[in-house]
């Protein structure tokens, strides 16, 4: 058991830092382990934390990271974040009367078995970002765009027509059920910058037209 948790606390500190806040916060978070994700001997934790108002149409904001695994910064701003509001929550009247009137949906750590193994893929080679039933309308660049020629080349898809990875699967279920009839959200999936320059990216992955 030791032994367990030394190599875990070693290859994704991230969870245990995140495991560590969810004790802390026990008092205001609501917490489900929809999926669990295989990284050799070991079964990571898909989390996903709930806080504020429970009402299904409180405005909401969702906080996701670690897509990419090898772009662990993502869940590092994320769980600075949780990490001072949960501390303001001891003492801030004003965060308490914020946090009544919102809901903040947080998936810190969407790959897990990438983050162990210090990849951008998951640990069966797919580019969880590329991981989509749904092909672009256009060109894209050439592999960047998603491929499905082999898991051994960057931006890897997956073979078409089988069912998504683990980890993409359980993103969209929950972001779904927790935002089924939500009219105002903001969804903000915090990566680090591509190769030299901070972006924000355009959210309809498929295609360059505006979102109705």
């Amino acid at each position: 058991m030791i032994q367990r948790i030394y190599q875990i606390n070693k290859a994704l500190p991230e969870l245990t830092e995140l495991e560590q806040l969810i004790e802390q916060g026990r008092h205001h978070l609501r917490v489900s382990v929809p999926a669990h994700i295989q990284q050799g001997s070991f079964r990571l934790p898909f989390y996903v934390l709930e806080m504020g108002a429970t009402t299904p149409l409180a405005p909401t904001l969702a906080l996701i990271g670690g897509v990419h695994g090898i772009e662990r910064i993502g869940s590092q701003v994320i769980l600075s974040f949780l990490r001072t509001l949960l501390r303001r929550l001891d003492w801030d009247p004003t965060a308490m009367e914020m946090l009544a009137q919102i809901r903040l949906v947080v998936i810190p750590i969407v790959n897990p078995g990438g983050m162990w193994n210090n990849s951008r893929a998951n640990p069966n080679g797919v580019d969880l970002m590329r991981n989509a039933p749904v092909d672009a309308i256009g060109s894209t660049p050439f592999l960047v765009g998603g491929q499905r020629i082999s898991r051994h080349l960057p931006w890897y898809r997956g073979r078409k027509g089988e069912p998504m990875e683990t980890e993409s699967q359980a993103l969209i279920d929950s972001i779904r059920a927790s935002l089924k009839y939500q009219k105002h959200c903001i969804t903000l999936d915090c990566h680090s910058g591509f190769g030299y320059k901070d972006r924000i990216w355009f959210p309809y992955a498929k295609s360059t037209e505006p979102w109705p």
